[in-house]
């Protein structure tokens, strides 16, 4: 299922976290989250023109990728998330994020011009105890790891004390 484009743009974390506690009855669930980042640009309306159209395009290309399972939405100005329930097998979803890795590595065609994005993409696979804010911040945390060890990668969460660990900005 794909958001129609007026309800993409999800600004809190506690929208999204309670559309996948309730994909979390239909166990395990994996979480796909993908930043593409544009080319530098010194026009910053340029940059912010492309970063929308990339978000807008990988969108698209993960709705074609998804199945009738699938929830896929723009979350941020800068994410887009693709949840995916009741899994076969957790490598289900690693399978998942790097065949779209692959094909949003693609140029993707921006105003008439290709234009080839970094795409960052951060996994996380329920486990019992998980709530839809936990698995969300795994997501992230694996995200931003893949961003800080140098970029253009799938990275997959896979802490064995994820019990103990509170997600990123979730303190208190």
């Amino acid at each position: 299922m794909t958001l129609p484009p007026d309800d993409t743009d999800v600004k809190h974390d506690t929208s999204i976290a309670t559309a996948i506690d309730a994909l979390l009855r239909q166990p395990p669930v994996g979480l796909i989250l993908v930043r593409p980042s544009v080319p530098l640009f010194d026009d910053d309306e340029r940059r912010m023109s492309l970063v929308e159209a990339a978000i807008a395009a990988t969108l698209q290309r993960l709705a074609d990728m998804a199945d009738a399972r699938d929830l896929v939405v723009a979350i941020q100005s800068d994410l887009v998330l693709l949840v995916r329930p009741a899994l076969t097998a957790p490598a289900e979803t690693e399978g998942l994020a790097r065949r779209l890795h692959t094909e949003l590595s693609q140029p993707m065609i921006i105003d008439d011009q290709p234009i080839r994005c970094s795409i960052n993409i951060g996994v996380a696979v329920s486990a019992p105890a998980d709530t839809g804010a936990k698995l969300l911040g795994y997501a992230r945390r694996a995200l931003e790891d893949a961003r800080t060890l140098g970029g253009n990668q799938v990275l997959i969460f896979d802490d064995p004390d994820r019990e103990l660990l509170e997600p990123p900005g979730r303190s208190g």
